[in-house]
């Protein structure tokens, strides 16, 4: 890792988010990764947050001086707790430098060579810079965030002469559709953290394993609906559920949730489950579909783009349509009454994801934040 900026100058590099937060979120820690892998490789590398997100509201406009008090109450309050504080529950490297400013505004940034942006609405914001040039702004497009922007304003943004990067082909193909250029930077699988400790064989073929997510987004209601009418098919089957929010329904005894895992509990769930059942209606990529495949669940999925990234039917999972809860059941049904495809697809799906590793990830950023600080223009596809 690194050889390619072995002999350049490498660039001080920025990764710039909005609020700070107390669980895992996915994006966040993608960015932390990465800031942890340039700072071991000689980069000067920050971590910047805000305590506003992405900036204040217009207190003049309708309901503004309303959504200001909120946002200062909010600020002051997470001030109070310590939230200006790295987070608990990722170890930034120490090299990486930290910083909590109270909005994305241009004059609170640090001293960069590269920004890196993720989130829709920062990168909106840091388009009015005046003192950074855009070619010096990363777009990190993590997902299409139509739940953000409305698409004439996402499709300005693909468009912006910002250095856009993208972890998966289809949001590639969102970005050229709209007239933009953009590079491919997959995410990758932390495979000290997830890794294969019990062969898919020896796994009971009745445990399905799921993520539980309140955003809409993650569609949890269909795969609860999926898991509850596979189980009245197979009164045998038992269900595993984790994820960072209160479980605010009754479960039956047959379906567990383990809220906030350890890194440690985390690798014995996925070592715990034969199926996980991934049931998003869009994902960026989808990081815990490869979580499970590295460490030799067989997949059962739904059929968009970030899945599509590591599933393909019939080869590395079982996937079926978006928001149908019958098919899923269906596909999980397949898999544990049919133990040869289950561990075959098991087995072929750790093989693909394996490919995914992180020395391989950010050796192509640092490609692309290379060619960003040279000034060589867009990205390349």
């Amino acid at each position: 890792m690194g050889d390619f900026c072995a002999v350049l100058k490498r660039p001080r590099v920025a990764f710039v988010l909005p609020a700070t937060s107390r669980t895992p979120i996915g994006g966040h820690k993608e960015f932390y990764e990465y800031a942890n892998a340039l700072a071991e490789d000689g980069y000067e590398t920050w971590v910047v947050h805000s305590f506003t997100g992405n900036g204040w509201p217009r207190p003049f406009s309708a309901g503004g001086l309303c959504r200001s008090a909120k946002v200062f109450l909010r600020s002051a309050w997470h001030r109070w707790k310590g939230w200006h504080r790295q987070p608990a529950w990722f170890r930034l490297n120490p090299r990486v430098r930290y910083r909590v400013v109270w909005s994305l505004k241009e004059r609170h940034l640090p001293p960069a060579d590269i920004y890196v942006f993720s989130e829709a609405l920062s990168v909106a914001q840091a388009n009015r810079y005046h003192s950074i040039p855009l070619g010096r702004i990363v777009h990190f497009v993590q997902g299409h965030e139509t739940w953000t922007l409305v698409p004439e304003e996402l499709a300005a943004l693909y468009r912006a002469p910002t250095h856009k990067i993208v972890i998966s082909g289809w949001l590639k193909r969102e970005v050229e559709k709209a007239g933009g250029r953009a590079a491919v930077v997959p995410n990758f699988i932390d495979f000290a953290s997830f890794r294969m400790m019990v062969l898919p064989e020896a796994r009971d073929a009745r445990v399905v394993g799921m993520l539980f997510h309140v955003a809409p987004g993650k569609d949890v209601e269909t795969g609860i609906r999926a898991l509850e009418l596979a189980q009245s098919r197979e009164p045998a089957l038992r269900a595993r559920l984790f994820g960072v929010f209160p479980m605010e329904r009754e479960l039956p005894p047959w379906m567990r949730y383990c809220r906030n895992p350890t890194r440690e509990q985390l690798l014995e769930f996925y070592n715990g489950i034969a199926i996980f059942l991934g049931t998003s209606r869009q994902e960026g990529w989808g990081l815990t579909v490869g979580e499970a495949m590295a460490c030799g669940a067989a997949v059962v999925c739904t059929d968009n783009g970030g899945y599509a990234e590591m599933a393909v039917d019939g080869e590395t999972a079982r996937v079926v349509p978006v928001g149908n809860a019958e098919r899923m059941a269906e596909g999980i049904l397949e898999l544990v009454r049919d133990d040869a495809l289950r561990v075959r697809l098991a087995h072929a799906g750790h093989r693909f994801i394996s490919a995914f590793t992180r020395e391989r990830s950010v050796r192509l950023l640092e490609r692309q934040l290379q060619e960003a600080f040279d000034g060589s223009g867009d990205a390349q596809p």
